[in-house]
């Protein structure tokens, strides 16, 4: 999701641009049975990515 923000980022700076994501990936964690729903934004700054919290 975040190459394709970038590339209309590219394409069009002047328009913003907003995605929504159910699932998220937590890479290096044990799956657990009943997961814990998160809360975050992650936003692009430039060419880093930010999440908060």
């Amino acid at each position: 999701m975040l190459a394709a923000v970038s590339r209309i980022r590219s394409a069009w700076p002047q328009i913003p641009v907003n995605a929504f994501a159910l699932v998220r990936t937590m890479s290096y964690q044990p799956i657990r049975k009943n997961p814990v729903p998160a809360h975050c934004r992650i936003t692009l700054e430039g060419d880093e990515t930010v999440r908060a919290p």
